[in-house]
């Protein structure tokens, strides 16, 4: 199955569920935090997994190219998202495992501000 309109609807959701995560935690209620906890716990989950590639990234790559990625994240010329994004908003070239670790490190201080957040709360 090819079609640009679903990948290009994928991608757009996609970098909106980044945007989300990123600024989600200054704008929602506390009483929701705990759920944004959750969706960043299982975010990161399924990057962790047996390809270590994002379920959004696969149906992307496979809404355009017609074939569903049976290769590892790690591989050369496997499917990404995150440096791309990246790239798109500062023009910026980042190395595979930067962007990755940059991801990972981005997500852990947004999930460890969300767990301080609730936990003021609880004060």
């Amino acid at each position: 199955m090819k079609s640009e309109f679903i990948a290009n609807t994928i991608h757009n959701i996609h970098g909106l569920l980044i945007i989300f995560i990123f600024l989600g935690n200054f704008f929602l209620p506390v009483k929701f935090l705990p759920y944004f906890a959750v969706l960043i716990i299982i975010i990161m989950l399924d990057w962790n997994d047996f390809d270590g590639m994002c379920i959004l990234t696969k149906l992307e790559h496979y809404a355009r190219t017609g074939q569903w990625v049976a290769k590892a994240a790690i591989e050369p010329n496997a499917p990404e998202f995150f440096r791309p994004f990246i790239y798109s908003l500062t023009g910026y070239q980042m190395t595979r495992e930067g962007a990755d670790r940059l991801n990972n490190f981005s997500f852990l201080l947004i999930l460890l501000i969300t767990i301080l957040r609730i936990q003021y709360q609880k004060k």
